[in-house]
């Protein structure tokens, strides 16, 4: 989902148990996704970890800010980005209504 607000768009993302650990515990500091929703920098990802085994969200959230981008890199292919993130906010145990 993606919405936008004043100056931002927020993008919530789902992310994999092993991709969204590295990001949560400050190892990985980059995205690169299919540039589907037309990323800027300053958007704001929202990224849900997802566990491909239950097939549902553990309740594990980290929003984070894309601070640079690179599209067109080699050995990438064209319908993706890679983004540079910096985690601004951490959440455990928080589920839809939440």
């Amino acid at each position: 989902m993606t919405r936008r607000t004043d100056a931002r768009v927020i993008h919530t993302l789902k992310t994999w148990p092993k991709y969204f650990d590295a990001t949560y515990r400050n190892i990985k500091n980059f995205e690169i996704r299919e540039n589907d929703r037309d990323f800027q920098q300053g958007d704001i990802l929202e990224l849900r970890e997802w566990d491909p085994e239950i097939k549902d969200y553990t309740g594990r959230r980290v929003t984070c800010e894309v601070v640079m981008m690179w599209n067109r890199l080699p050995g990438l292919d064209s319908c993706y980005v890679a983004m540079t993130i910096v985690a601004l906010m951490k959440a455990e145990n928080l589920f839809d209504g939440d």
